[in-house]
């Protein structure tokens, strides 16, 4: 039997007017790195009276940042994003049915022409109205392909006045019983109506496929709601599937490095990566690089090139780039032979690991708390130990997980006390002391487990 998916996303009426841009900022994906599986879509959108104009623009404004996941290119029988669309108050009628000549300027295009009625809310006239686009034998969906339906829906089933849930419940039953698979993202109205509550967790397959959200914090579960109807990628030979992450390295690239050294820590990092799924929603990569400067190491200025961030966790989210900007990284030493690592934590702490630059900060991917790994290579004592004890301190307190590993061509310049130090807790699986640049790759299967075990 072939796989299918529902996406229902329920909205509440009288919260879509308090934001103009419901879920935040624009969703730029491209499915084919993102989304690599082929899919099809089909949207089943609430007409209702009880949906005010500005607030259909709002959902129709969702549709339209959502349909930005979807790669430009039209699809195939076998890859690409297929979607199609109806309508539903009293009643259902088709919008536009699953086509291969459509690609996403053309979604976009009948997304902004959707016109708003309103009427009842006969949302299981909906659902059936999009097996039937399914199910068409002309532009219908394709074999072997996910299908998916999203239904946006400002509250319970009401049908000439009265509740509806138990026809919207058993229609939900019949899909599931033909296996396919209902998500409901429950947006509002969840928190304060009991029956349309009720009716959320009775339609979804599961309570592990029900979000509830609501606008305040939505911007926060866009990427939730982008990724849900996206299959769970099968990353052949990757771990971390699925523990969202937001990683960084944290590399010391001072004078007593030479240029041999400084490149095998770049082989390992990019070993490293090979192993991790890079995705928006799984796991993102960002780096600082450190060395010494003769300026003033008190005061919260990182000089340029010797103490900065090589790249942000946004930057990118494809893991073949990620490699090619760890390859391309340039080693500075810095004006003198000195070891500024409280810096780079400071820098870490008060500059990377922010909104801005990417960083999840209390945020959730599917129900998975995203949590930030800061992993340290230094390859002997910082010229301020105990400014740094204090920096990795603060970086700890952040809810961060540190990783220290101490690094030398003999190990003879390790500082245990400092790696510990740096390290956060338990030391015996955060802190790495007995490492030399030629047996770096053997702590690389360690490092990943701990990366994507840990749960702080």
């Amino acid at each position: 039997m072939m796989l299918m998916f529902f996406l229902v996303v329920a909205i509440s009426s009288w919260s879509l007017g308090i934001c103009r841009s419901p879920i935040g900022p624009s969703l730029e994906y491209d499915d084919r790195k993102v989304c690599p599986n082929a899919l099809d879509v089909v949207l089943v959108i609430d007409d209702s009276g009880s949906i005010s104009h500005e607030e259909f623009n709002s959902i129709r404004q969702l549709l339209l940042d959502y349909t930005k996941q979807f790669g430009s290119a039209t699809s195939t029988e076998t890859t690409g994003i297929r979607m199609g669309a109806v309508l539903f108050n009293d009643r259902s009628s088709r919008l536009w049915s699953l086509s291969a000549n459509y690609n996403r300027q053309m979604y976009e295009k009948e997304i902004g022409g959707i016109k708003h009625r309103g009427g009842g809310t006969s949302t299981w006239a909906g659902l059936q109205n999009a097996r039937s686009v399914f199910e068409d034998p002309i532009g219908g969906d394709r074999k072997d392909i996910p299908n998916i339906i999203v239904l946006l829906t400002d509250g319970g089933s009401i049908e000439q006045g009265q509740h509806n849930q138990d026809r919207t419940i058993a229609t939900a039953n019949l899909l599931k019983k033909d296996g396919y698979r209902i998500v409901v993202v429950a947006i509002g109205k969840a928190y304060t109506d009991p029956e349309f509550k009720k009716e959320v967790y009775a339609v979804a397959s599961s309570k592990s496929d029900v979000f509830e959200v609501n606008f305040k914090n939505l911007a926060s579960h866009s990427v939730n709601l982008a990724f849900t109807v996206c299959p769970e990628p099968k990353d052949e030979g990757k771990v971390c599937t699925f523990q969202p992450r937001d990683v960084v390295f944290v590399v010391d690239q001072s004078l007593s490095i030479d240029t041999g050294e400084f490149n095998k820590m770049k082989k390992f990092m990019s070993d490293v990566v090979t192993q991790l799924p890079v995705r928006k929603d799984q796991v993102r990569i960002g780096m600082v690089k450190f060395a010494g400067d003769s300026g003033n190491r008190n005061v919260p200025t990182w000089p340029q090139d010797h103490i900065k961030v090589e790249f942000d966790l946004d930057d990118s989210f494809i893991q073949a780039e990620i490699l090619k900007k760890i390859q391309n990284v340039k080693q500075n030493y810095g004006s003198d032979d000195e070891t500024l690592t409280h810096m780079a934590l400071q820098l870490t702490r008060r500059e990377l690991l922010k909104p801005i630059r990417g960083a999840r900060i209390g945020e959730h991917v599917r129900g998975n708390k995203v949590l930030q790994v800061v992993i340290v290579f230094t390859d002997g004592e910082s010229t301020y130990p105990s400014y740094t004890l204090k920096e990795a301190k603060l970086l700890q307190d952040t809810g961060a997980r540190v990783i220290g590993i101490g690094i030398s061509s003999d190990g003879a310049r390790i500082s245990k006390k400092e790696i510990d130090g740096i390290a956060s807790e338990p030391k015996n699986r955060n802190a790495f002391y007995d490492v030399t640049f030629d047996n770096l790759g053997e702590i690389k299967d360690n490092l990943i487990q701990e990366v994507c075990v840990m749960n702080k």
